[in-house]
């Protein structure tokens, strides 16, 4: 369960920030999730199926776009692009201590349309302030009091981080998420089980696989 997909799809466009990446990089898991909470369909960028053809059918691709657009960003029937940026709700929120991570990021989110459903911050995960109330940057989400926020975010590691300070990133995130003036449901995505449990949180896996020739599994809190 890597993102709240269920509940636009069983609430309508939500209300308030749902998810949260310490971590994004140039932001796939952010985009990614803002667009599945926005009820936003996968596929709407591509060009029609199967394109030079007889069995190519434009006007259709474009009816089937128009059709599930419509009823996304919740209940009122409003539709994509233009009009949805009315919709000015912050439903994830997205983190690198590199600008340059964070402004490619940006282009992309605007790129995918969503950029106006996610807050770029650039700053240490540490003093961002939601996992610390004294943090720099936004502090006015609007956060379930209910529902845990959900952390789902990809450190470095494999190639990208060498294997002295593995195991610092994942327990400083621990000792950050104990100090979060919020709720919170971890996801986390890394390269071996064995290091991620040295986060301390009790961690089960979700699945794992392989990319770019690494091996990648993805764990979840227990509760």
């Amino acid at each position: 369960d890597v993102s709240p997909a269920g509940a636009s799809a069983t609430t309508g466009y939500p209300q308030k920030l749902q998810l949260f990446d310490p971590f994004c990089g140039s932001g796939t898991l952010a985009i990614e999730s803002a667009s599945i909470l926005a009820g936003l369909p996968p596929g709407r960028f591509r060009p029609p199926p199967m394109a030079g053809t007889r069995f190519c059918d434009p006007k259709l691709w474009d009816d089937i776009k128009s059709k599930a657009l419509s009823v996304s960003l919740g209940s009122g029937g409003e539709t994509h692009g233009k009009d949805s940026k009315k919709h000015n709700k912050i439903l994830v929120a997205a983190n690198d201590v590199s600008k340059r991570a964070v402004d490619a990021a940006k282009s992309n989110a605007q790129r995918a349309e969503v950029e106006h459903l996610i807050d770029f911050t650039a700053v240490s995960f540490k003093v961002h302030p939601l996992l610390n109330p004294l943090g720099q940057g936004r502090n006015e989400f609007e956060i379930s009091e209910s529902d845990p926020l959900r952390v789902v975010t990809n450190p470095p590691y494999g190639v990208r981080l060498v294997s002295k300070s593995k195991d610092s990133v994942y327990k400083q995130l621990t000792k950050t998420l104990y100090l979060s003036p919020y709720k919170t449901y971890l996801t986390v995505i890394g390269s071996e089980p064995k290091e991620l449990r040295k986060s301390t949180l009790p961690l089960k896996v979700a699945f794992s696989t392989k990319h770019g020739g690494l091996n990648v599994v993805v764990m979840t809190e227990e509760h």
